[in-house]
């Protein structure tokens, strides 16, 4: 994705630049999310700032769950004409220093229907009922993996599976998703997703499009004049 906008610099407020529970990421993430959020959310991929920082997407999706932990921002799914879109909403307005008030209720987004897949207004008082940070982190970044694989196939079974693999698998899955996806724009050739992630897929070579083209078998068709190569 590219973001068109007149590029001057990042300048960092102090009560951000001083935040020692942030790291220099996830301090400039924070200060890129709030240039691009125009009121409406900031709608850039984990792919943009990842390449704008020039970090992996891996420790951009980490960073922005470290930024909601501290409540400095917020995601919602929103849905866009039908598909899902993440927005992410900053909360400076409300930071002076640190948190005055670490109760003080989220601002709701200004437009559209909102869903949230890891909210709920509904309390619930059995702990054993609520799932762990690294389980709550899982589920969201199932969420990000099925808008991008894009094959709406047996999502409870595919979250399943998901949520019980290793961080380190899911890891390499955030990374190679994309390219895969990539290489099959013809999504009936794409895999089911359970497939892709029963067979660890995402530890495949991925052949793209185009060298798939390059390296099929060429046609050759005899002539009265000779051979001609295809």
């Amino acid at each position: 994705m590219k973001v068109k906008r007149d590029f001057k610099g990042v300048w960092i407020p102090k009560e951000i630049y001083l935040m020692s529970e942030l790291n220099w990421t996830q301090k400039i993430l924070l200060v890129e999310i709030h240039s691009l959020d125009n009121g409406e959310g900031c709608y850039a991929t984990n792919q943009y700032f990842a390449d704008f920082i020039g970090v992996s997407a891996w420790t951009i999706s980490t960073s922005i769950s470290k930024l909601e932990e501290l409540k400095l921002v917020m995601t919602r799914t929103i849905n866009n004409n039908g598909q899902a879109q993440r927005r992410i909403y900053t909360l400076l307005k409300n930071l002076k220093g640190y948190w005055n008030n670490p109760n003080t209720p989220l601002e709701k987004p200004k437009e559209g229907h909102v869903e949230n897949p890891k909210h709920n207004n509904t309390k619930n008082n059995t702990k054993n009922n609520t799932p762990s940070k690294t389980q709550q982190e899982k589920i969201k970044l199932f969420e990000e993996f099925w808008i991008k694989y894009d094959k709406k196939v047996g999502k409870k079974q595919c979250q399943n599976k998901f949520i019980k693999l290793k961080m380190n698998d899911i890891e390499s899955i955030m990374s190679s998703v994309e390219p895969y996806v990539e290489s099959t724009p013809d999504v009936k050739y794409r895999k089911h997703p359970i497939t892709w992630l029963n067979q660890e897929a995402w530890n495949d070579v991925v052949i793209k499009e185009e060298e798939k083209r390059s390296k099929a078998t060429p046609l050759i068709i005899e002539t009265n004049k000779g051979k001609i190569l295809l």
